[in-house]
């Protein structure tokens, strides 16, 4: 069974991709707010099946809403909390791209030791312990963090200490709990709607 942390982890992978930050940007600058398949590749320069393909896994993860307008479809984006996700992830990436920030917390163990350090500093035992993780593989996701920005990391003694880098950090956390927490009670309102007592 997928964790909150799970989910969270494949909305931030799937937002972590240029290709898909860039079709956003352009849902975003829209007069409407709306377009259509063949503007989107046009504006991207993307091939329209590959622009389709990325549009198809944004809706059905719920980041986009799609709409017929015979014989096409428009999409724009579903919420304002998207666009916050991607403000704050290029608030916070240190030296690389807002998509490659997205893309490294984008794992579940990930999002569950930024969570555990909030705005406190640990040692990498600590959070192996409170996130009931093997200490290799704890210490593994601490260096890639430390290494892609999301974390800082000072010596005391003997000890490695571990902190959030930047609070928009955990500000995407809480953003996408959010949406994906909507998301839920949205799909659960749609199918108590289709039941009939």
């Amino acid at each position: 069974m997928k964790t909150l942390a799970s989910y969270c982890a494949e909305i931030l992978k799937l937002l972590g991709q240029p290709t898909r930050i860039n079709i956003i940007e352009k849902l975003r600058d829209a007069p409407s707010g709306e377009l259509f398949v063949s503007e989107i590749s046009s504006q991207t320069g993307e091939e329209q099946s590959n622009t389709s393909r990325h549009l198809s896994l944004m809706v059905a993860n719920g980041i986009l809403l799609n709409r017929k307008e015979v014989p096409k479809c428009l999409y724009k984006i579903k919420g304002p909390e998207i666009l916050e996700i991607l403000n704050l992830a290029a608030k916070a990436s240190q030296g690389v791209s807002a998509a490659d920030t997205l893309k490294a917390l984008g794992q579940a163990e990930r999002i569950k030791i930024a969570e555990v350090l909030g705005d406190k500093e640990l040692s990498a035992s600590e959070i192996s312990s409170a996130i009931n993780g093997k200490q290799s593989n704890t210490s593994r996701h601490l260096t890639f963090m430390v290494e892609n920005g999301l974390l800082t990391n000072r010596r005391e003694g003997a000890k490695s200490l571990f902190a959030v880098r930047s609070p928009e950090i955990m500000i995407i956390i809480e953003t996408v709990k959010r949406v994906m927490e909507l998301e839920t009670r949205q799909r659960q309102e749609q199918i108590l709607s289709g039941c009939t007592l």
